[in-house]
């Protein structure tokens, strides 16, 4: 089952669930209560139980590939831009990563090779 109709899934079984306590409280039947209560209480605890062994990893997980990924784009572009001021005879650029920035870099190589 795809992710978002797990948690959608989730979240419409706790509404059942808190729902179900509800009308537990207001009925007078005790076999009735009893069981009601059980299963909403048994559901609850599954949602927290699943949310925290699964869906919050899961979310880590990502967040960690994510940041992972974005460290390597940028080692990845500096040493592109080491590159391009070797090739462009202007390596006295000191502070590369400012060349990260993509304004920044268009305006220095656009004024570095009119001006050859």
């Amino acid at each position: 089952m795809p992710k978002g109709k797990v948690t959608t899934t989730l979240i419409v079984m706790a509404t059942i669930a808190v729902f179900a306590l509800l009308v537990v409280m207001t009925t007078p039947e005790p076999l009735t209560t009893n069981l009601v209560n059980k299963l909403s209480v048994g559901i609850l605890v599954s949602i927290i139980f699943y949310s925290i062994v699964v869906l919050l990893p899961a979310r880590q997980r990502k967040a960690r590939i994510h940041r992972n990924l974005q460290e390597h784009y940028n080692a990845f572009k500096l040493s592109c831009i080491s590159i391009f001021l070797i090739y462009s005879n202007s390596q006295n650029y000191k502070p590369k990563e400012m060349l990260l920035d993509l304004d920044e870099f268009r305006r220095y190589f656009k004024n570095n090779l009119t001006k050859e």
